[in-house]
């Protein structure tokens, strides 16, 4: 399905890793971002970000350390 209003927009931060952009794109109203590093995790919940995903392979990762 295409995002038809903002809410449904979840962008992946790996594409610019910059916290200025990560604040642009909530002051519009993205609130749902999809990384793939706990770097990038970690910088989103700096942001404030309410919603990040993950992917289980990196959650499996963790789970072994």
């Amino acid at each position: 399905k295409a995002a038809t209003t903002v809410d449904r927009l979840r962008p992946q931060i790996k594409t610019f890793k910059i916290k200025q952009l990560i604040s642009l794109q909530q002051k519009i109203g993205i609130s749902k971002f999809k990384c793939t590093y706990m770097m990038e995790a970690k910088m989103l919940a700096e942001c404030g970000a309410k919603k990040c995903f993950l992917p289980t392979l990196l959650l499996d990762q963790i789970k072994k350390h």
